[in-house]
């Protein structure tokens, strides 16, 4: 088994809780604190951003192991006092069945794509097991944090379709690259199982807070009702210095409640998720390496994305809602960017026969213009920070170190 098949056999072997017909809510607690564990141990190993060279390679090293990993949480034995080469001591292989798709040598920033998207599906199972008294809040929680680490999860394959983008466009696979555009897919397809997933989870999770919450307002309402009727009889005074209250119907009524607040600030929280900027996001990743697409339908689509290009059309106000801040990030318009059209969320802008594609929501930037020796060129730059964001619009041409560049 190579290096990186470790890796993959150690992210298949301990979800295998995941793909069993009757979940068992209680195997998934040291699943996800080895998958987080998995994750801290690739990230030390490699410490600078997944944009990097480096996660571009294979791991270095082998995956922790399962089986150990599972025998320190249940007997509380710190590491270091585990003997993990001892012959009485069966080792990973011994329990489990080979991962499928071994042998590809994946590089770190895949393995980390399926590293945080099997976070994502053991989060979303914590939450369902969480509807019941005072645990609804909690279960919201865990299904906020299951949608955060698919949008980690899609960052990734983005830095991963951008380098491997960037190396087609000049002619090659490399020898850093060690994945192909079906693999790409595949990645953007397990994180499409995710977002599935988080979405049926989280419609399942409304409808019973719903229900629960019309439950217990059946319930709470004639409790206030009777409770306001003998205030109204016996003055607001007398009752606060009633002496002789059913403390054990105020304390019921108290707990009830409570557990009124915790469905409502779930449903708040839960209902204001916003997995459709997750699911355009994939699509889009998705869109980008689909090499089935004819000739003609190629056209049709640059078409479309030059009349998009041209449109004269502002994003609407609800895309807008998820733009990085105007104060920062001012609009072009204010350094004399020539505004042309927009597709959801990206602006289209022109100066000086230089292109500005502006992604608003992740502050990403792509501008193509006339290289003196390199010919047309583009220049892709993430997540930019407000000072570079003004100095490219002041100076397109500007160098930079941070960002892809394709002829």
């Amino acid at each position: 088994m190579s290096i990186s098949d470790s890796w993959t056999t150690a992210i298949f072997s301990s979800t295998s809780c995941l793909r069993r017909q009757a979940k068992d809510p209680a195997a998934v607690d040291p699943c996800l604190k080895y998958l987080y564990h998995l994750e801290a141990q690739l990230r030390l190993s490699n410490p600078d951003e997944t944009d990097s060279d480096q996660w571009s390679i294979p791991p270095q090293h082998k995956a922790p192991d399962w089986i150990t990993f599972q025998y320190e949480i249940q007997n509380d034995v710190p590491s270091q006092l585990i003997n993990t080469n001892s012959s009485t001591r069966r080792t990973q292989t011994d329990f489990i069945v080979r991962a499928p798709n071994t042998g590809h040598n994946l590089d770190c920033r895949r393995i980390l794509i399926r590293i945080l998207e099997s976070q994502s599906v053991c989060l979303a199972l914590n939450a369902s097991a969480l509807r019941r008294p005072n645990q609804w809040k909690e279960g919201a929680n865990q299904y906020q944090m299951s949608l955060e680490k698919i949008h980690e999860a899609l960052d990734v394959a983005d830095t991963q379709i951008s380098k491997w983008m960037t190396i087609e466009s000049n002619g090659g696979a490399g020898s850093q690259m060690h994945s192909s555009k079906q693999d790409l897919i595949e990645d953007a397809d397990t994180v499409s199982i995710a977002i599935e997933s988080l979405a049926k989870g989280r419609e399942k999770f409304i409808q019973f807070g719903r229900k629960e919450k019309a439950s217990l307002l059946r319930e709470l309402e004639p409790q206030w009702e009777a409770r306001d009727e003998v205030k109204r009889r016996i003055g607001e005074a007398r009752w606060n210095s009633n002496s002789h209250a059913k403390n054990d119907h105020a304390k019921l009524r108290k707990d009830k409640e409570m557990e009124y607040r915790d469905v409502c600030d779930a449903l708040q929280v839960i209902e204001a998720m916003d997995l459709v900027s997750a699911t355009e996001k994939n699509k889009e990743l998705i869109s980008q390496l689909d090499n089935n697409a004819d000739a003609q339908q190629q056209q049709q689509q640059q078409q479309q994305q030059q009349r998009q290009r041209y449109n004269g059309l502002r994003p609407d106000d609800s895309l807008l809602e998820n733009r990085v801040s105007w104060s920062d990030y001012p609009d072009p318009t204010a350094f004399e960017w020539a505004f042309t059209g927009s597709s959801r969320y990206t602006e289209f802008f022109e100066k000086d026969n230089v292109k500005l594609d502006w992604y608003f929501t992740t502050a990403t930037m792509k501008t193509s213009l006339d290289h003196p020796t390199q010919g047309r060129t583009q220049m892709f730059r993430k997540n930019v920070d407000p000072s570079l964001y003004r100095k490219i619009l002041e100076d397109p041409r500007t160098h930079t170190n941070q960002g892809y560049q394709r002829t």
